[in-house]
């Protein structure tokens, strides 16, 4: 922590599961959004929420498997420690500005077996919603039977 007074702490929740990029020196970076609650209620008495997306960097000498961020999913609670950082670049000739929120470090506010039980749901739901679509679906045979039937395939030249 070399600057103090760049330094804050985000908690929320994980707005969707973590993007990760792999960096041409071999380091990756992850990309997610977290969603953080203000600290008063609207005219409605509702607690809204902002979205602030986040990025960390993992090394190239670092197994990512054995980082936080292999273990984090959407709708997680955690705690960042935070860095803000100014990157500058020229697009198209003018020089963009760009303010990045730094992941430094990340704590997990719930514990394991939460976190898996909801990750257990997600891929139950997924699985329900595969099975709805595959029984939706026509099979491949019904499709060529009506093909056969149809006033179409009786009027090509070739039988």
């Amino acid at each position: 922590m070399s600057n103090p007074v760049n330094h804050g702490t985000l908690v929320g929740r994980l707005a969707r599961d973590p993007k990760i990029f792999s960096n041409a020196d071999g380091s990756q970076k992850v990309v997610f959004t977290v969603f953080a609650n203000r600290n008063f209620k609207n005219a409605q008495g509702e607690v809204l929420s902002d979205g602030i997306p986040v990025e960390a960097f993992v090394r190239k000498e670092t197994d990512f498997s054995k980082t936080p961020f292999a273990n984090i999913h959407r709708g997680d609670q955690v705690a960042l420690n935070t860095a803000l950082r100014m990157d500058s670049y020229v697009r198209n000739g003018e020089n963009v500005y760009d303010l990045k929120v730094v992941v430094e470090d990340i704590t997990f506010l719930e514990s394991r077996q939460i976190t898996q039980a909801r990750l257990a749901e997600r891929v139950a739901a997924a699985e329900q919603t595969n099975q709805e679509a595959r029984a939706a679906a026509p099979a491949p045979t019904e499709v060529l039977a009506g093909a056969q039937n149809s006033p179409i395939g009786a009027e090509l030249p070739f039988g």
